[in-house]
């Protein structure tokens, strides 16, 4: 599965180099028998993303790295362009990170993918959480697009509903700010 990521990101139009960062030999000697790069990094690393971080440091002449995780095989190459993209085109943005809509039932109903209800009306904004509740789907809830867009940079959701009339941050300049 591993390699499966690797060449999606390798499809990326915007990417130039691919690198696995594990703390795991066996996952470095299968990427190194498919001929991509791996690095074994330290073992005391609580996350994928601070095992990155380590081998980020130790690169020159690098400007934007990407962090795609190894249990991703499907993820799109343009939605890793649009991580880089946004970058590119915000000078002063240390983060950028997208997500992909949820194109069929099993995504929605699945408890690992991260849901969004976004509404600056409570009352719909709460029935929109309690339905999803009650068909065993969890989600976070908040009240206007500028909260929701810090919360999605930490939650990184495949599935976000949204008003598209709301206040000072509609719906529509949601999707737009993500991109």
């Amino acid at each position: 599965m591993i390699c499966w990521v690797v060449e999606r990101a390798l499809a990326a139009r915007n990417v130039s180099r691919a690198i696995v960062a594990t703390d795991d030999e066996r996952i470095l000697e299968a990427v190194r028998s498919y001929g991509y790069e791996a690095v074994i990094t330290r073992v005391d690393h609580r996350s994928g993303t601070d095992r990155i971080a380590e081998v980020a440091s130790s690169l020159a002449d690098v400007d934007i790295v990407v962090n795609v995780q190894g249990d991703e095989p499907l993820i799109s190459p343009l939605t890793i362009d649009y991580a880089i993209e946004a970058l590119i085109g915000d000078e002063d943005a240390g983060i950028a990170t997208t997500w992909e809509p949820i194109e069929s039932v099993a995504g929605v109903v699945n408890p690992d993918v991260v849901k969004v209800v976004v509404d600056d009306n409570e009352h719909m904004r709460v029935l929109l959480h309690r339905l999803l509740q009650r068909i065993g789907i969890e989600s976070t809830e908040y009240g206007d697009g500028n909260s929701a867009l810090t919360a999605i940079s930490e939650l990184k959701p495949q599935l976000v509903l949204t008003d598209l009339v709301m206040k000072p941050m509609d719906g529509l300049a949601l999707v737009h700010a993500r991109c």
